[in-house]
């Protein structure tokens, strides 16, 4: 996966309730440490008792950015093994535009990994 934004590209974008993680990947940021790009795709719950998502990345697939030693990522593994949705963007972020593969994407930062990454 190679992924490019900047801090500075701050975006306003609507982050989901329930998420399915699709793909996770770690990247080095050098002085920042390791970072897990979670892939999301929205959950949207039908009747209330059972869901639906998609399972590919598409022009509505978001992207968390976390340090790697953020409990959150372990969450996100095992939601994306299991099939299971992922509750861990209750935090708060930013949110900035990049690119994945080359496509334009939203991008959630720990709002804590952003304020280390501006320093």
């Amino acid at each position: 996966m190679n992924i490019n934004f900047n801090l500075g590209n701050r975006i306003n974008a609507e982050k989901h309730e329930r998420y399915m993680p699709i793909s996770y990947d770690v990247f080095d940021f050098d002085a920042d440490g390791l970072v897990a790009c979670i892939g999301c795709n929205y959950y949207e719950l039908l009747y209330g008792v059972m869901g639906t998502f998609s399972a590919t990345e598409s022009d509505n697939t978001h992207y968390f950015l976390i340090e790697k030693s953020d409990p959150r990522c372990n969450e996100a593994i095992k939601c994306l093994n299991s099939g299971d949705e992922w509750t861990g963007q209750e935090y708060d972020y930013f949110a900035v535009e990049g690119t994945v593969n080359g496509k334009v994407r939203t991008f959630f930062v720990d709002v804590d990994l952003y304020i280390k990454m501006l320093n």
